[in-house]
């Protein structure tokens, strides 16, 4: 009976120790993104930053969520995720997709196409 408690406990940890590191992989990011710079590609006239500096990018638990522009209905929110890799990925309720990366020195870049105009929006973050 000690044998197989002794097996089955160890089985356990096998089991439970990948989640351990996912989960503390996953927070790795985790923290408050200051707004360095916004920028914009793109030949369209409309096709321009709403300010200067981007509003605070936040990440907890892995969970990545920005308020950008403002739209009739109210303030975008996007929000998506961080792998453990720092590949950094949002959405907001119009489908528009944000992909960057967050690299090892808290810096964060990401991207948007918006419209059918090739207008690309960049914006730039460092954790403080």
């Amino acid at each position: 009976m000690n044998r197989a408690f002794c097996t089955c406990c160890v089985m356990s940890l096998t089991m439970a120790v990948p989640s351990i590191v996912v989960a503390q992989s996953n927070t790795a990011f985790d923290g408050a993104y200051a707004g360095v710079s916004n920028s914009s590609i793109g030949t369209d006239p409309g096709c321009h930053p709403f300010s200067p500096m981007p509003r605070p990018l936040t990440v907890r638990d892995g969970v990545a969520q920005f308020t950008g522009g403002s739209f009739a209905s109210g303030d975008i929110v996007f929000e998506g995720s961080v792998s453990p890799e720092g590949d950094l990925r949002m959405w907001d309720m119009f489908s528009h997709n944000i992909i960057g990366k967050i690299d090892a020195t808290g810096k964060a870049t990401g991207s948007v196409s918006i419209g059918d105009t090739g207008c690309v929006l960049t914006a730039v973050w460092q954790r403080q």
